[in-house]
């Protein structure tokens, strides 16, 4: 095997004595993401390495080593899943072995085809809502929530699986605020909350909630909040901004993007980057949740499952309003068919002999519903021991006669034939959603974002 290069690994090296390099997928800041295979299992699995210069720098060492550890213990479906780690002699390197994802991180997609609809931003947002409650529930701050931190990936079904990824700058929130470099700001300016760009280490989950709220911002409209404050004046100018609050409200931004915003979501980003972080203080699934009711009003459907407009649900076996009103055409047919057939049967008289009953002459009615299905509702009727009419012995006439007798009753028949078969007029079924399938797009790239 080859030594691995100066810059980077190459493709075929071993490392770490069990990963075979296959290929680099991405490069950031701090770290590199490739392909390897384990040569014991075969297993494909995503190695993250320390690029070479930082490895060196012991503080982002450590930084590595914590993100070891709660890639490690924080599970969950959608968080980011880790396999291995370690320290590799050979290129004095710190390493992190994670689950391969195939699909494109959130920041790439909105890059490649700009805003998402409302129907695709809910389930994701629900689902970072989720994941974010794992990671708080552990008593941990991940504190770079951002579009290429959240990864699109897809579940065995083909559903869309959001994956929230990179705990390189996360922090612990019952560690030692005193250890903090209050001069290193760890994050991403525009997804920040005041007291994490003044570089206060005593920051709670309330800054994952203030980035919370530019991330459906950003999905919604295809930019962040701060993007043109941020291009133009870098982080000391943002910082000045954003210590003063929301210039404008959301909607009134986004309008210049050509996206309509209700005002219900005007109230709820407001609440959600507050400059007090008490103020933010509800649960993420809360958070979504109102969301959910804010955008409601501009979902092309009521948003009551948010997911169905990403994800084909497997139909209900409930019957349709098709049906229904099919079965109900059917039922009516054959009462008036029946009502006919007994109208012109009974008007003629004959003397019978009362002790003989009345033969049926109705015929079996099939009826045929719209729906394609053929349903023979009369069947029992004809030839059956139900008679159409009561014995004539207990049905005298107006006029003192007993009803016909069967010759004669079947004779009169003839001459009237009874109708047997009819179209039934059925409403048409009620209209089906019309929301359109999602068109998140997924490639073969992976990778992580540093």
């Amino acid at each position: 095997m080859e030594a691995p290069e100066s810059r980077g690994l190459s493709a075929g090296i071993l490392f770490a004595g069990r990963y075979e390099v296959l290929r680099p997928l991405k490069e950031g800041g701090m770290g590199a993401i490739y392909e390897v295979r384990h040569v014991e299992t075969d297993a494909r699995c995503a190695l993250k390495v320390m690029l070479p210069g930082k490895a060196a720098d012991e503080g982002l060492r450590e930084r590595f080593r914590q993100e070891w550890r709660l890639t490690a213990n924080i599970q969950g479906d959608h968080i980011v899943r880790g396999f291995d780690a370690g320290f590799d002699q050979a290129t004095q390197t710190p390493y992190l072995v994670m689950e391969i994802l195939q699909g494109e991180d959130l920041g790439m997609c909105i890059a490649k085809r700009g805003r998402m609809r409302v129907e695709e931003v809910l389930p994701l947002l629900e689902q970072l809502a989720q994941a974010l409650e794992r990671i708080h529930a552990a008593g941990v701050v991940h504190r770079d929530i951002k579009p290429g931190n959240l990864f699109l990936a897809k579940h065995d079904d083909g559903s869309p699986r959001l994956v929230v990824l990179d705990f390189g700058v996360a922090k612990i929130v019952v560690e030692s605020t005193k250890t903090i470099d209050r001069t290193i700001i760890a994050g991403s300016p525009p997804y920040m909350p005041p007291e994490q760009l003044d570089g206060d280490g005593d920051i709670g989950t309330a800054a994952d909630t203030y980035a919370f709220g530019h991330v459906a911002y950003t999905l919604l409209v295809g930019t962040s909040y701060w993007h043109d404050e941020y291009k133009a004046g870098g982080v000391s100018a943002l910082r000045q901004l954003v210590r003063r609050g929301l210039p404008e409200p959301a909607s009134k931004r986004a309008a210049r993007q050509g996206v309509a915003l209700p005002s219900a979501f005007d109230a709820w980003f407001e609440k959600v980057t507050s400059l007090d972080p008490d103020d933010r203080m509800d649960s993420p699934t809360v958070l979504a949740g109102n969301l959910a009711r804010a955008l409601a009003a501009t979902a092309s459907t009521v948003v009551a499952s948010p997911a169905a407009s990403i994800v084909s649900e497997p139909r209900s076996r409930v019957p349709s309003a098709k049906s229904w009103w099919s079965t109900l055409a059917a039922v009516a047919l054959f009462v008036i068919v029946g009502v006919v057939a007994a109208g012109i049967v009974l008007p003629q008289r004959r003397d019978v002999d009362p002790a003989k009953p009345l033969a049926s002459a109705a015929p079996a009615v099939s009826v045929v519903s719209l729906d394609g299905s053929a349903r023979f509702i009369g069947a029992a009727v004809a030839g059956s021991e139900l008679p159409l009419a009561a014995p004539a012995a207990s049905r005298p006439t107006a006029t003192g006669r007993q009803d016909a007798s069967p010759a004669a009753t079947a004779s009169a028949t003839a001459k009237h034939p009874v109708t047997t078969s009819a179209r039934a007029q059925v409403p048409p079924a009620a209209a089906k959603s019309s929301v359109p399938p999602a068109e998140v797009n997924a490639s073969d790239n992976t990778g992580w974002v540093q």
